[in-house]
């Protein structure tokens, strides 16, 4: 018997961003974001990607997702190219969905919490309006949110609140992958810890795979099963996230972890 695919697997991912020029004649150097990535993430597991501003930590969540069109390299959902997935009209979406840093700019302001979720309702699961009612009824359960939510507009809830809106429209169309980028870092610290646990109590019921991207390696130890840490557009070390962030190999690995502040006693 023959097991399955990864849910998530990258080999060899590559993305250089173009020269550019400004208005006054001055150039950007090309850029190499990824070079070569390789990583995969199992059924139901949590994939914690770390690395400092620039590492191309979200240059590889938004591949994942199709966002960004990598320049060279292979990601597979599911075991199928992303291309496959992207097909068919909504299919990606229904595969994997991505959660955004900042929970209020990622929510149209001019919509309504009903309309933000029915539209990926309507749209890629293809459900009526009867279907969309029972369904936005059990994603507001889901995220711990009271139903009156849904008739609130962005501007009427707290951050921790509209991230919440932000994990129940990924979990909308039932993707069973969800890009994670820097998904707390907006929120109060015990904001923090209640959408973490909303997120592995999530996890654990509906059986999701997580790749979580954040420059917080106290988060990500809590969160993930595995840790990847990026520099400079390289995975540079992988493995459970007691080895890593208490024996890391790797002087990168080591450097980020020393940077982390100690608490005074």
């Amino acid at each position: 018997m023959t097991s399955p695919p990864p849910a998530v697997e990258v080999r060899g991912l590559v993305k250089t961003y173009p020269a550019r020029f400004s208005l006054f004649g001055r150039s950007r150097a090309a850029v190499q974001a990824l070079k070569g990535v390789s990583l995969h993430a199992k059924r139901g597991e949590t994939l914690g990607i770390v690395g400092e501003s620039g590492s191309g930590k979200t240059t590889l969540a938004r591949s994942l997702v199709g966002l960004v069109r990598p320049s060279a390299g292979t990601i597979l959902l599911d075991g199928r190219p992303v291309g496959e997935h992207a097909a068919g009209p909504g299919s990606l979406g229904a595969v994997v969905q991505y959660v955004f840093q900042d929970p209020m700019s990622s929510l149209n302001p001019r919509k309504s919490v009903r309309q933000t979720l029915s539209a990926p309702l309507r749209f890629l699961a293809g459900l009526d309006a009867r279907a969309q009612a029972s369904r936005l009824a059990e994603l507001m359960a889901a995220v711990d949110l009271d139903a009156t939510f849904l008739d609130r507009y962005p501007h009427e809830l707290s951050g921790g609140q509209a991230q919440r809106i932000g994990i129940a429209r990924a979990l909308a169309a039932g993707a069973g992958i969800i890009v994670l980028d820097e998904p707390v870092s907006a929120l109060d610290v015990s904001v923090q810890a209640q959408v973490l646990r909303l997120l592995a109590e999530l996890k654990a019921r509906r059986g999701l795979t997580y790749i979580f991207i954040s420059h917080d390696l106290a988060v990500v130890e809590a969160i993930a099963d595995r840790v990847a840490v990026m520099s400079a557009g390289e995975i540079v070390e992988e493995g459970p996230p007691a080895s890593i962030f208490t024996a890391p190999t790797h002087p990168y690995t080591r450097r980020l972890v020393a940077s982390v502040p100690a608490l005074p006693i």
